[in-house]
Formats: structure tokens, sequence, C-alpha cells
């Protein structure tokens, strides 16, 4: 099912863009760069009381259920998915990553596309478990350190910005992450070699920004939120920056303006080389 060919490009329009897929495979891997927790969300849920982070993580339980009762109704009758989906209040779905856009355009499709409505569920499953997952670490955090200054003197009681810091929280959270998903961190402005050979793809975060390379025959793609980009061979820069030959969005700050390059030299390896500032991670499987 997930090879099948459609017999016109499906298009969804996400914000100010229309994206094209020909298979549920080119969704499946368009989907997977928006399963993680943005930068922007990140920061807005480490501002929350601890009363708040309570209330959003009742309302996911509550919106993983709904999505498991969607994928339940097709478990004896496929065609339900087209229903219950369209039965769901659209405003439920989060507006981070452009969860809400993907939902309403893709209901407004009229075709043969249920392999398409499965696959973004589970994508947006994917997606409430990470945001979930770090719910839970910054709660914990809070509670850690709670505990902490309980036992100090009041006089020191208000140097609590030196206690509990959110830096240090947030590095906990990507280590967690970083260490769940085997990854490995690059070197700085220093070149390696990964091995990729034709049908292979491997992971990498651009910091917290997931991406995939692929090998397909003679080419090497390059895949994120936006889409695919053909490497050409010769050096490829990955950013912000307006002359990257991969273009990352200006609203992705975590990636550098120049964050990483990668050389394609016709060989069974490509040579990546970070310039990050947040760092570059690769699955370890690959290096």
């Amino acid at each position: 099912m997930l090879e099948k060919i459609f017999k016109k490009p499906v298009e969804l329009k996400i914000g100010d863009q229309i994206l094209k897929f020909n298979t549920v495979t080119d969704v499946a891997f368009c989907l997977e760069g928006r399963t993680s927790v943005s930068s922007k969300r990140l920061s807005e849920l480490f501002e929350l009381s601890a009363a708040e982070l309570e209330t959003q993580a009742v309302k996911l339980a509550s919106l993983n259920k709904s999505m498991f009762q969607v994928l339940n109704s097709i478990v004896d009758e496929p065609d339900n998915i087209d229903r219950s989906m369209r039965e769901l209040d659209t405003q439920m779905f989060s507006q981070d990553q452009s969860w809400r856009d993907i939902i309403q355009s893709l209901n407004k499709e009229q075709g043969e596309i249920n392999a398409i409505r499965v696959t973004v569920i589970m994508k947006y499953m994917k997606y409430l478990s990470a945001l979930e997952e770090t719910i839970g670490y910054i709660r914990a955090g809070m509670k850690k350190n709670a505990t902490a200054t309980a036992f100090e003197d009041i006089d020191k009681a208000t140097d609590f910005g030196a206690t509990w810091s959110l830096s240090h929280l947030r590095e906990e959270v990507a280590l967690a992450s970083e260490a769940k998903k085997e990854f490995r961190r690059l070197p700085k402005d220093k070149p390696v070699s990964v091995n990729l050979t034709a049908g292979n793809r491997f992971d990498i975060l651009l910091a917290s920004y997931p991406c995939q390379i692929v090998a397909e025959n003679a080419a090497v793609q390059f895949i994120n939120n936006n889409g695919t980009t053909i490497l050409h061979k010769g050096s490829n820069i990955v950013g912000r920056s307006a002359g990257s030959t991969v273009k990352i969005d200006a609203a992705e700050r975590q990636v550098s303006r120049k964050h990483l390059s990668v050389v394609i030299n016709g060989s069974n390896a490509v040579q990546l080389t970070d310039h990050s500032t947040e760092g570059t991670f690769v699955n370890i499987d690959f290096v």
C-alpha cells in the first residue's frame, strides 16, 4: 500500500505552501519532519506553570484517546476513517508544525486517499507522544527543583533562578531525546564520512530540527518538512541563509544560517561538516 503511485499527485495546502505527493511514502517522509516539538512550542512550554502543564497533559491524554478511536474505526471498515476524521473538531489539532492546516487540507480532499489519512493520524500521534514526553521532562524537572528549594534557607529562596535553570532543563530534554534516538553529535568544523549506498537513508538533527538524507539510484536527496532537495556533486550548504542549497525556514531559529555542509563525491559515502552553534546529530548506525 505504501508504494502505490497515485493516478495524479495529491495536493495539500499547508500555510501558504502547496505540497504535492505521488505516493503514501512521500507523505510519510514529509510528515516525519513534523513529529518533533518545534523550538517555538518548546519555549512556550517552559513558560507554563506546573498547573498549566498538568492541564496540557490532561488535554493530550484526551486527544490521544480520540486518535485511537479514529484508528479503531477502520479495523472492520477501512472507509470509516474519512467520516471519523471529518467528525473531529479541527481546532483540537495543534497549530505547531502546521498540523491543523494539514488536517483541514486533508478533509477537503475527495479522492481515494484513506491510506494518506491513516498515515497522517499515525504521524500526528507520534508528534503527540513527543509533546507528552517533553511535558513530562519539564514537570519532572520542576518537581525535582521544587523539592531541593524546600530545604534551603529562607534567605536563599530568592536565588531560585540559579537553582532551576531553564537552559539546563532544556539540555536535559535534548539529551534524553538524543539518547532515545541513538544519535551522535558531529564534531564542529571537522569533516565526517557517512556510509551511503543506494536505497539507504539516515536521520539528521539540525539542533532539534529533524531531516533525512536518502540515496536514490545516482541521486542523493535531502528531506525536511519543506520537501525534497536533490543535492549536487561537490559541496552543498544546509541552513537558514538565502544562498543555501537547502534553505531552512527562518522561523527555525535553532538552525544556524550555515549549519551543515554535505559534500557529494560520487563514492559510497557523503562527507558531513557541522558549522553550527547548536550542533548536528546523526544516526550512529551510519557513522
